[in-house]
């Protein structure tokens, strides 16, 4: 998932030597150069199968985008059940990410909804 996400975005960065190739270049330049006679990518940003006007555009859309939510809470999901969600959580799991807007993105607040969920031992009977 991450190369799907990041490498089509990278191409805004085409004239950005971000990986040196030499062992020098490695040790005096560990943050990369920029490289301005690089020819630039031009802009055909799109992200699922629609059109982006420009960077800012392409990252508005990603974060506000389903698939984008949902990985954000399955991630988390994964690092605290060393699992994927189970078809019997499936409707829990699906508010947590569906609520990430109302709470303005915060992993924080996203990390308390999963701890109150079923599977992680919330929600006592």
């Amino acid at each position: 998932m991450c190369h799907s996400t990041l490498d089509p975005l990278s191409y805004a960065f085409s004239t950005y030597n971000g990986i040196e190739t030499s062992v020098v270049e490695i040790l005096t330049n560990a943050t990369g150069s920029y490289k301005g006679d690089r020819q630039p990518w031009e802009a055909q940003g799109y992200i699922e199968g629609k059109p982006v006007k420009n960077l800012t555009d392409w990252a508005d859309k990603a974060r506000n985008s389903d698939l984008f939510k949902q990985n954000i809470a399955r991630m988390m999901f994964r690092q605290a059940m060393s699992r994927e969600v189970l078809p019997h959580e499936a409707e829990e799991f699906d508010k947590i990410w569906k609520s990430m807007p109302e709470d303005q993105y915060s992993v924080n607040k996203l990390i308390h909804r999963l701890i109150d969920t079923k599977a992680f031992g919330g929600h006592k009977q």
